[in-house]
């Protein structure tokens, strides 16, 4: 849609008119309305329009300057979005263009884009462009190639140099290829004979035989001038020592890395300790993974109608009232936010199954989608015949992941919060209470969708008991006015579902900015966070995860089906759909050290005497292991022949 002259649509306050002053040969003119050119006349326009759209914008439409477009997904969507947007303009008395408004389109023209339900692609007409002047031949040749390699190459690379560190630590690298050139099998013995050894090389300045023992130098000032070099066979003694032993904590890989690299040496240190630690079993099971949490969010959709899904929810156990009531079943309806509270004096399965009927069905008429967690109750088999009698599909929260049934959820937050504000000292009279504060959730308005629940329930609001005293007009519930109030409730609805969208659209950027998408194959071995709790036992001191569990196959985006794995095993696996969140990559603790093949060296265990000191010296195995009594304290070097 285009305005007609918008600029001319806009009046210039009276004070302000001259200065838009001009004089022609007739006289002196003044504006009345904002004219083109003036240096601010854009920024005015568009910040005019952006106020009259902005509740609609990135939701079902888009404005720059004049020009506005309103896009949606159905015909039926369209229209209703139409006549949100024209409302809008007739209110503020804006006029449009008809001869350059395009409505009900599959493909639109602007600012030289073609807009689909494909993408944006350029305007054909905007990118025909002459790649030739006139007059001039075209020729491409070597040189136009190796420009355009050169081109290319210096595009796709940034090359940056290294900041040296500035510890002494140097290393010399001596070419000598130039003077030899590609051969075969034949030929390449007598030209790797010319190469002379360098035998004086730095390396030798970095490595001593200290007492017998290979040690490196430490370029660390502030440690030893030299350190033991480690052989691959003890390396995993010294990681247990430092990871698994009651002085080491089981601490990450960096405090464990920096004990080892204080007193050892060996090449590739970092990389085996962080190996190690990664598939420490104990680690695995009490630690949580040090980076974003795993998967994005993905909201449920409002519903299209009142009460076509709902969410229903267990809150208790509370004090026994007076009434003899221990808990609140919670129903919430997707569509309006509005929500049904009953205090039960039981959590049996009859109390469930006649809420269902009396309070949902019997008044509302029979949900399409019903959402509850994994309790008992919902998957008993009364409550399961009451919900193939309706022809309800039951969808069920996957363990230990409430936030499947957000909105209930964070219903029973705020129903518990107004509560406390009415109870007595001994919390007896919350089920008296418990109506009230219902009533004032359905008729206080919504954030989200911008209205009440009541409102978009009954399509109309709430009188409270002040508002009886009020004079009573008969004029507002004629038949015409029914008519538009009928209508109006239901945009109310429509528009209150944009609303949702635009909210989940926001909480979507917001949540996924925080997280990491993650994705599992089948057969991938998995950790799964159960939070469980033992009688006379701290939940603080419990592992918290448990497994290995293997992966199924995938149901959605972030939800899996897994089972326990245990191959020796010949019980019946265990099943389970498992919310990402909960889980985390396991790492099998058999493949923590990279396996070489060095044959095992012999071990002396006791107390260490200086004969035995001797035998270990003339040892061929070249290392010795050194115990000081039990597991808790060892010493390892590397004695050379």
């Amino acid at each position: 849609m285009d305005l007609r002259s918008g600029y001319w649509q806009i009046e210039i306050d009276e004070a302000d008119r001259e200065k838009t002053a001009f004089i022609p040969p007739e006289g002196l003119y003044e504006f009345k309305v904002m004219p083109f050119g003036l240096c601010n006349s854009p920024a005015t326009f568009e910040r005019m329009m952006d106020n009259l759209l902005r509740h609609f914008k990135w939701t079902m439409c888009l404005c720059y300057l004049d020009d506005i477009i309103v896009f949606s997904e159905t015909f039926e969507d369209h229209l209703i979005r139409l006549r949100l947007v024209l409302k809008c303009l007739q209110e503020v008395g804006l006029k449009l263009n008809s001869k350059k408004c395009l409505f009900a389109a599959q493909e639109v023209q602007i600012l030289g884009h073609l807009v689909s339900s494909n993408g944006v692609r350029p305007d054909p007409d905007k990118i025909k462009a002459s790649l030739l002047k006139s007059g001039v031949e075209f020729h491409w040749g070597p040189e136009e190639v190796e420009a355009f390699n050169s081109l290319k190459k210096a595009l796709t690379s940034d090359p940056v140099l290294g900041i040296g560190r500035g510890n002494g630590n140097t290393r010399q690298i001596f070419s000598s290829h130039d003077e030899y050139e590609p051969c075969d099998g034949t030929e390449k013995d007598q030209d790797l004979a010319k190469l002379k050894l360098l035998s004086n090389s730095s390396k030798n300045e970095e490595f001593r035989f200290i007492d017998g023992i290979l040690c490196r130098k430490n370029f660390d000032p502030d440690g030893k001038l030299f350190l033991p070099v480690i052989p691959k066979h003890l390396r995993a003694d010294i990681l247990r020592h430092f990871h698994d032993a009651p002085t080491a904590g089981h601490l990450g890989f960096a405090k464990t890395y920096d004990r080892i690299r204080k007193r050892f040496y060996w090449p590739g240190m970092y990389r085996n300790v962080v190996r190690y630690v990664m598939h420490c079993r104990e680690c695995q099971r009490r630690k949580s993974v040090p980076q974003p949490p795993p998967g994005r969010l993905v909201p449920i959709p409002p519903a299209i109608a009142p009460f076509h899904r709902i969410g229903i929810d267990l809150l208790g156990r509370f004090p026994k009232s007076a009434h003899g009531n221990k808990w609140i079943i919670v129903c919430t309806d997707y569509s309006t936010r509005y929500a049904i509270t009953k205090a039960l004096p039981t959590a049996e399965v009859d109390e469930i199954a006649k809420f269902l009927l009396e309070e949902i069905v019997l008044r509302h008429g029979a949900p399409r989608v019903i959402i509850t967690d994994h309790g008992a109750v919902f998957r008993s088999r009364l409550v399961s015949s009451l919900v193939d009698l309706c022809n309800i599909d039951h969808r069920f929260t996957t363990a230990y992941h409430p936030q499947t049934n957000g909105l209930t959820e964070r219903f029973n937050k705020t129903l518990a919060d107004m509560l406390s504000m009415y109870v007595d000292v001994e919390q007896k009279n919350w089920d008296e209470i418990l109506p009230f504060v219902t009533f004032a959730y359905n008729t206080a308005k919504q954030e989200t969708t911008g209205f009440t629940p009541f409102y978009l329930l009954h399509g109309r609001e709430a009188e409270t008991t002040l508002d009886t005293m009020l004079p009573f007009c008969p004029n507002d519930f004629d038949d015409n006015n029914i008519t538009k109030i009928a209508a109006r409730a239901e945009e109310s609805r429509q528009l209150a579902r944009v609303h949702t969208l635009r909210a989940q659209d926001k909480d979507c950027r917001r949540y996924d900015s925080k997280h990491q998408m993650v994705s599992y194959t089948p057969g991938d071995l998995v950790w799964i966070y159960t939070p469980v709790r033992k009688v006379g036992l701290s939940e603080k001191l419990l592992r918290r995860y448990f497994g290995p569990y293997q992966m199924l196959r995938r149901l959605s985006a972030v939800t899996y089906a897994v089972q326990d794995f245990d191959p020796a095993s010949r019980k019946r696996k265990l099943r389970e759909v498992v919310h990402v969140l909960r889980m985390k990559p396991y790492h099998d603790p058999a493949e923590q050290i990279e396996t070489e093949d060095i044959p095992p060296k012999e071990s002396y265990k006791g107390p260490i005497t200086r004969s035995r000191i001797k035998t270990l010296e003339q040892n061929d195995s070249g290392c010795c292991l050194l115990f000081q009594g039990s597991n808790a304290a060892r010493i390892i070097c590397y004695k050379s022949r």
